[in-house]
């Protein structure tokens, strides 16, 4: 590096262009990252940044005034190399299936031991030569003249690794070419031909020497892929809506089914739909209203109901048909933080029931078939929503509504009802040393023993992390605390996870209708207080009135101890 420091380096138009290129790539990647979710973002954020390093590193070898600095240069983009294929291959699997899985520290680690492995071959490539053998020189002997590499074994392999990756995410969009329709198939089409495109460039390089500046073409080609697709971010919606309103319309809805932007134009359309307005191709971008035939009906019935009504019942065309419309948000992510992108119009054609009654019949067959279809989804999202989705326990919402109905039978047959809240003692120092996952495992577990734990009667209840509680309509507070009591014995043994068996303790707080309060808030914040009352007290013991009299925790031979509080 000394005598690349003693030359006149140059900063040729060349070296400028791709300094130019390599910073709009990094800031494109500052971008993206600060978008909303869309499948395979942080594979295409990393492929953004390797492409960066590649660039940064080809700009410096173009200036590079000797050689011997350009070779230097020419290793140093390896890892770079490496990075940008193999992430682009997962950014398009994700894609292609929809996954917004974020890229966890342990699969960004297993993706990139190879090019950290490319990293470590490069930099000492003078010692074996592996990568670049010795007849690696410059074109001529005129400064700044462009180098000839003589490609090594280690290179070879390399690129036989990076096709496997393009190979596979080339399989991954072919795949979803078969499965897809519409606009979104064009899209799917354009991520194949740019793909087959940077393999061109480089196949090019490879085989026949092909270069711009003097320099392996593939990096500009996956530039101008990288920066394509940002403009269709940022233009098109390609990464929020499409995706999310195309599994919607897989969803088995044979009727008209139209998506719009959050601005009201058409961005997708299904045959069916297209046939309402005798259009034999979409036209995106189209507002709802200027469509022919119907948009202007839909259009209205779109703003005067919004998202979640009931039904409305349409007439299209004359003579009319009737349509039944419902409309439904397209939004990813948690209902808490709900973000709208566009909405989904479904059309169910009840013309025949409207018209004959005899038809009608014959109509509403087919219409019950697909209301249960409906009605199926609508419950399993009802489900969803009362049920915490690691441990399959009922959730803090569905808490509310449960207990108005418990209390109700207590009184009217004048039975006992207890609450236990439960919480897993030291669970972050698991965290810790196993890791979340296992932290998952154990939660699932523990839960599982918390609902066999209620038997019939009872039910669990997860309020969040790793606090739980326990309903048991029918129990006096002495029979409660004998059942938790038995919990804690059979909790003494440990729990499989996929870091092997690991063992824990749980405190409670233990409370009952009328002994400790008649309302939902007041018996929650007793039986917080003596569960707290329970870990300061040394956890692993159960707490059940505010005098904090506690059980001694399990002995080593599963055996309960002390006294009941």
């Amino acid at each position: 590096m000394g005598s690349c420091g003693d030359a006149v380096w140059v900063l040729s138009p060349q070296a400028a262009l791709l300094g130019g290129i390599c910073l709009g790539v990094l800031m494109l990647s500052l971008w993206v990252a600060r978008q909303h979710d869309f499948p395979g973002r942080d594979a295409f954020v990393v492929s953004h940044l390797g492409m960066g390093w590649w660039l940064l590193a080809a700009m410096l070898e173009v200036a590079a005034p000797t050689g011997s600095c350009k070779q230097i240069f020419a290793q140093a983009a390896w890892p770079g190399v490496m990075v940008v294929p193999t992430f682009w291959a997962a950014f398009l699997w994700q894609y292609a299936n929809s996954s917004t899985e974020r890229l966890s520290p342990g699969r960004l680690a297993v993706l990139m031991i190879m090019p950290v492995l490319a990293g470590i071959i490069a930099f000492t490539n003078a010692h074996h030569h592996l990568l670049y053998a010795a007849g690696t020189a410059p074109a001529h002997d005129s400064p700044h003249a462009p180098m000839i590499y003589d490609h090594g074994p280690v290179f070879w392999f390399f690129a036989i690794y990076l096709y496997v990756f393009l190979a596979f995410g080339l399989w991954s969009i072919a795949r979803a070419l078969v499965t897809v329709r519409g606009s979104a198939r064009r899209h799917y089409l354009g991520f194949l031909v740019f793909t087959l495109i940077n393999i061109s460039a480089n196949l090019g390089y490879i085989l026949f020497g092909i270069t711009v500046f003097g320099f392996d073409p593939t990096p500009f080609s996956f530039a101008i892929t990288l920066g394509v697709f940002t403009w269709l971010i940022a233009g098109k919606g390609l990464f929020d809506l499409l995706p999310v309103a195309n599994r919607l319309l897989i969803a088995r809805l044979p009727d008209p089914v139209i998506v719009v932007d959050d601005a009201g134009r058409i961005v997708q359309a299904n045959p069916a739909a297209l046939a309402l307005t005798g259009l034999t191709r979409l036209r995106e971008g189209v507002p709802l209203a200027e469509w022919p035939g119907c948009g202007r009906e839909l259009a209205r019935h779109l703003d005067v109901e919004g998202a979640g009504d009931d039904d409305r019942l349409i007439a299209i065309g004359a003579p009319p048909r009737w349509f039944e419309m419902q409309v439904v948000d397209v939004a990813p992510g948690a209902e808490r933080k709900r973000i709208r992108l566009g909405r989904m119009l479904y059309l169910r054609d009840v013309t025949r029931r409207e018209q004959v009654a005899e038809a009608m019949r014959a109509a509403l067959e087919t219409s019950q078939a697909r209301l249960s279809t409906i009605t199926d989804l609508h419950e399993q999202l009802a489900r969803q929503a009362v049920r915490d989705p690691l441990t399959q326990l009922y959730n803090r919402r569905h808490l509310d509504a449960y207990f108005e109905d418990a209390v109700a039978y207590a009184r009217e047959n004048a039975t006992d009802f207890a609450l236990a809240l439960i919480d897993i003692d030291l669970f972050k120092a698991v965290n810790d040393k196993h890791g979340h996952l296992a932290g998952d495992d154990l939660l699932k577990a523990f839960a599982e023993r918390l609902r066999l734990a209620g038997g019939a009667r009872g039910k669990a209840f997860r309020i969040g992390g790793e606090e739980f509680l326990l309903a048991l309509p029918g129990a006096a507070k002495p029979e409660a605390v004998a059942l938790l009591a038995d919990l804690r014995r059979r909790n003494a043994s440990a729990m499989a996870t996929r870091c092997g068996p690991i063992s824990v303790t749980f405190s409670a707080g233990l409370v009952g209708l009328e002994a400790d309060g008649e309302d939902l808030d007041t018996l929650l914040i007793r039986a917080d207080r003596r569960l707290y009352a329970a870990k300061r007290a040394g956890r692993d013991r159960i707490v059940a009135d505010d005098a904090g009299a506690d059980v001694a925790p399990v002995a080593a031979a599963g055996r309960l101890s002390g006294r009941v509080a």
